[in-house]
This record gives structure tokens, sequence and C-alpha cells, in this order.
């Protein structure tokens, strides 16, 4: 504990804290703000502040694995492109809503690795030849947008979205 000032009955210090969860997480010492009132000896008021890189850290080591967070339906945001990503690691994709779970333009399998997405193709598949293979770096934004930076793609005339680089991925909810 540091202390970063003194006003009268009021203390505010910087502090580090150690605890057996954020050891396991790896964001241990967690840095934070505490400001404590003192009235009548007692502690009458005490506000703890977590500091944005603690935080930050927090909510790197708390969030899903791309490989978990990926899965669901995502919609390009100019409407006009579906990813479907599935727990069984298969994929559907399509420019039209409605064909997207009976006749897909692309269907198949997908494999994560660190932030890497590979698509391979399908027999299914009705834009790319069966076995075609895509590879994209991914990232889930903040605001639960999912971005796709082409990496390599051999499927024509391709399973990207139109201009995809850097343009996002809405999720879709029931």
């Amino acid at each position: 504990i540091d202390i970063v000032q003194v006003d009268g009955n009021t203390v505010t210090t910087k502090t580090q804290t150690w605890v057996d969860p954020t050891r396991e997480l790896g964001v241990a010492p967690l840095v934070a703000t505490e400001i404590v009132t003192i009235e009548n000896g007692k502690i009458k008021d005490w506000t703890w502040i977590l500091s944005e890189e603690s935080l930050a850290a927090m909510q790197a080591a708390m969030a899903p694995p791309l490989d978990k967070a990926i899965i669901g339906l995502w919609s390009w945001e100019k409407g006009s492109t579906w990813f479907q990503f599935n727990e069984d690691g298969t994929y559907r994709y399509d420019i039209d809503f409605d064909r997207l779970s009976e006749n897909p333009a692309d269907i198949g399998q997908y494999s994560i690795e660190g932030n890497i997405l590979t698509y391979v193709s399908g027999d299914e598949t009705r834009q790319c030849e069966p076995g075609s293979t895509g590879s994209y770096e991914i990232a889930i934004t903040e605001e639960d947008k999912l971005v796709f930076v082409k990496q390599a793609d051999d499927c024509r005339p391709g399973r990207s979205a139109p201009n995809m680089s850097p343009q996002p991925f809405t999720r879709v909810t029931e």
C-alpha cells in the first residue's frame, strides 16, 4: 500500500492485491486506488477502483477463447453476407440468409489456432471447390464485432465479403 494523499479524514492509496484466483489467471497483482473515509475511528466509506490496466488484464484473462466466442450467427454490417459457426467445427456461408440453413454457398469445417481461422470447404459447397482452404486472422472486438483479415484463400470467387478487411460482422441474436 502506497499512501497517495491524506485530506482530513480521507486517505487515498494505491494498492496491489494478490489473491489465488488472480494468480491462477496470471493477472496478479491487481492494482487499484482505494479511497477510505474514517469517522470516529471506524471506516465510514471505502471505495476500491481497479486500474484500467488491471481491468483490461482481467477482461482478457476471462474472455472465452476464440474457438468458443466465434460460435453463432454473424452478419456483415452491410447485411449482405452471413457466416454461421457451429460448436462441432462446421461453418456455413452465404450472401442470402434464407439459403444459409438449406443450401449455403459454402459449407465445411473450420478450425482456430491462436487467432487464425482456417476454413476447408466440404463436398456440399456450391461456391468453392471441395477442399478449398482459406485462412483469416480474426478478432472479436470489445463491441462484440467479428473482424476478419484475409491471409490466403484459394476459393474462387471467394468466401469473403466484399472488401472484408477490416469490415466487421455483427453477432445475430435470436
